[in-house]
């Protein structure tokens, strides 16, 4: 495929071609067709959402998540340069509020 750029949409295609091979059960090639773009098919978008799995938050999870998150006595811990003691390194859940969630 060749394509072109096109300002603000999706590439444009040039030239496109596609090799179909097409094999028997033993392996040994029985045809052999190229495709370009006049055989190619227009394909519409759907506007179906695909299910994900995890968990869904409503709006008071959303506007609670970040509270604790930040200390800023953490960085005046961590200035001290040695990254080891009481602050050093440690920036997970149960750390002086950091990583808080719901």
């Amino acid at each position: 495929m060749t394509t072109y750029m096109r300002p603000l949409d999706f590439p444009g295609i040039d030239k496109q071609q596609v090799v179909v091979l097409k094999f028997d059960g033993a392996g040994t090639l029985q045809s052999l067709r190229t495709l370009n773009r006049k055989d190619s098919r227009s394909v519409a978008m759907i506007s179906k959402v695909t299910p994900t799995p995890g968990t869904s938050i409503n709006i008071l999870q959303q506007i609670l998540g970040n509270v604790g998150r930040y200390n800023p006595m953490q960085n005046m811990m961590n200035s001290s340069g040695s990254g080891t003691g009481m602050m050093g390194g440690n920036s997970g859940p149960g750390h002086f509020g950091a990583g808080n969630t719901l």
